[in-house]
């Protein structure tokens, strides 16, 4: 991100597209108010598929929802991840919703551990991500639903 004489804080890959490409006028300000949902977003991103969700990562003028790559995400979860890195502000999910959403799917992944004994159990520190990661296994087509939690 080019040094515009602004400092904004935190990681460039981490900030969403709205805070990197501020729309200008009298009116302009910053809004942070789902800055930190986009970082979870890059961050669960990476974890569960290794790679970038946008192909040019260098330019978030060229972030689209339509240019989003999964990567590989199981598609259980890609509905959640790729919530969270919607580029229009109004339609990426607030911290609650990816919360519910995200309780609802670690608690269908412990339900499907508790049912296999052949599968690893679950623990606190890593509540079944590997059901998350690319290739770890399929799930509801376009993940949990938040209203089921």
């Amino acid at each position: 991100m080019p040094y515009d004489g602004f400092r904004r804080g935190g990681a460039p890959i981490a900030l969403a597209p709205e805070i990197t490409l501020p729309e200008p006028g009298p009116d302009a300000f910053l809004d942070y108010s789902k800055n930190d949902e986009w970082a979870v977003g890059m961050i669960a991103h990476d974890l569960l598929s290794g790679g970038t969700p946008f192909v040019d990562m260098e330019h978030p003028a060229t972030y689209s929802d339509e240019g989003y790559q999964h990567g590989g995400i199981a598609e259980r979860c890609r509905r959640l991840v790729s919530g969270l890195l919607k580029v229009a502000l109004p339609e990426r999910l607030d911290a609650a919703d990816a919360a519910r959403q995200a309780r609802a799917l670690l608690n269908d992944l412990e339900m499907e551990a508790a049912k296999s004994p052949a599968a690893p159990q679950a623990t606190p520190s890593a509540p079944g991500a590997a059901g998350c990661a690319r290739g770890g296994g399929g799930g509801p087509a376009g993940g949990v639903d938040a209203g089921d939690s």
